[in-house]
């Protein structure tokens, strides 16, 4: 297994630390979601909600949106194709994305999956690195999240790209994190799952890069998984221990 020596571990968020929540909490809120729209007089089935909602959340994707929390534009498109009539879907919406948002605080505190990751970043702080986080999406999604998990406070910073307004696969968006926290991208490494968002977009940045390949039916229900990056990730990793066997501090 190869070795990589850094001062600087910068995490992606979404389906890296955090899995995808999104089928999961669908699955759990359906039933109460109907009942709500069954109250403004819509007869729909479990099924039909759990497909719209889903196929929006496949289909609407722009700068920054968070899959993860949800959005208005994706709800909107949902009941919309549920024929949900524009009057009633003002007062709906706000009630089916509350229930969500809800239901996401309750998944992420409790996701099993947790204990892992908090062993992780805990050893990575321990050891010496500088550590943080760089997502695409908006910053009302990981800083909650990782506090949620109880992991906030291992990181050194937690940065959107709402803040800054570039979005991975462009290799700037590392410019102000790298700056913030005084490190050259020689001294970096960047862990993630996406080929092309993450591994191809840190080494173009001249970053180190670690591929971390999840099962199948842990990948993410929007991101298209076929796109294959012309470079290739310094190392990968089927479960975050192994980062122990790959990663050391250098001086």
């Amino acid at each position: 297994m190869p070795q990589i020596s850094v001062k600087c571990i910068l995490w992606d968020y979404g389906n890296t630390l955090l899995l995808d929540p999104f089928p999961k909490i669908l699955e759990k809120i359906a039933s109460d979601c109907v009942a709500r729209l069954k109250d403004y007089g819509y007869d729909i089935s479990e099924k039909d909600f759990i497909s719209e909602w889903s196929e929006a959340n496949r289909k609407i994707n722009y700068p920054h949106i968070s899959h993860f929390v949800q959005e208005e534009p994706i709800i909107a498109k949902a009941l919309g194709k549920l024929k949900i009539l524009p009057q009633d879907m003002l007062v709906i919406l706000p009630k089916i994305l509350g229930i969500y948002r809800s239901r996401f605080k309750e998944h992420v505190r409790n996701e099993a999956r947790n204990k892992e990751v908090r062993e992780i970043v805990s050893w990575i702080k321990q050891e010496g690195f500088t550590q943080g986080v760089f997502s695409n999406g908006r910053v009302l999604d990981p800083k909650p999240a990782l506090a949620l998990m109880g992991i906030e406070k291992y990181f050194d910073i937690i940065y959107a790209s709402e803040e800054g307004g570039i979005e991975k696969p462009n290799p700037k968006v590392f410019g102000r994190i790298l700056n913030a926290l005084k490190v050259k991208p020689k001294d970096c490494t960047y862990i993630g799952d996406d080929p092309l968002r993450d591994v191809e977009c840190a080494k173009k940045r001249g970053m180190f890069a670690v591929l971390y390949k999840r099962p199948a039916e842990e990948s993410a229900s929007w991101r298209d998984y076929k796109i294959r990056p012309k470079i290739a990730p310094d190392a990968e990793i089927t479960s975050l221990a192994e980062l122990k066997k790959i990663l050391i501090l250098k001086h």
